[in-house]
């Protein structure tokens, strides 16, 4: 008998074709969404940040997202949740924080939180606080009326001083109707003395609207 040579076994592909290129395109897929949804909600959270970002680049202009005013006789509507945050920029030597991280209040109500600055440094600190509102839409104009804020002009702490100012705020019934979380951001930017002197004087003579607040508000 003549040696036959050995021929390899016949693998046969059982798979549907284009199969396993399939299930790799559908985790691709899941990556990205999951990816999405992680980006989404880093940004919501860090919604300040990138505004800020974006003001320093010049692709957001400044724009009044509240009204300076008295909010008595607001109606007052369904409930919410208020967010507030504390930050600084530009190395500021301040300690930040606000009382309340969280505020469960209602359309209309009056409310109140407390924010604290503390000038770790023995220099006279001054300083500019930019307010914000998120989402965006809920900022629109009559949307929240403050009765106090420091953020209505610049600011200016002393050595080692430490400070407590409040913020009085209403949201009025012109926050859209499927809004239900809202952010109150502030930012410390560092300012220099004469700023600091023109802003004040400006702001008794009533002829500077507030750093993204202007005059108005419920008569």
């Amino acid at each position: 008998m003549e040696n036959q040579e050995k021929q390899p076994p016949v693998v046969v592909d059982e798979r549907v074709p284009g199969q396993s290129r399939s299930r790799q395109n559908t985790r691709y897929l899941a990556i990205l969404l999951v990816l999405a949804v992680g980006m989404f909600g880093f940004a919501f959270a860090n919604a300040e940040f990138f505004v800020t970002i974006c003001r320093r680049v010049g692709l957001l202009a400044e724009s009044p997202t509240a009204l300076r005013g008295d909010a008595s006789g607001q109606k007052i509507g369904r409930p919410v949740d208020v967010y507030f945050s504390a930050t600084t920029a530009d190395n500021l030597p301040i300690v930040f924080t606000v009382k309340n991280r969280m505020q469960k209040t209602h359309i209309g109500e009056r409310m109140i939180n407390d924010y604290r600055f503390v000038n770790t440094s023995g220099e006279t600190i001054y300083f500019k606080p930019v307010h914000d509102v998120y989402p965006m839409a809920a900022g629109a104009e009559d949307s929240l009326i403050l009765e106090a804020c420091f953020c209505f002009t610049q600011q200016k702490i002393g050595p080692f001083e430490t400070l407590n100012m409040p913020v009085i705020y209403t949201f009025t019934d012109k926050v859209e109707s499927d809004v239900e979380v809202l952010k109150m951001a502030y930012t410390l930017h560092l300012s220099d003395k004469a700023s600091y002197e023109a802003a004040q004087a400006a702001y008794k003579a009533g002829t500077q609207d507030a750093l993204n607040v202007r005059n108005g508000g419920a008569k």
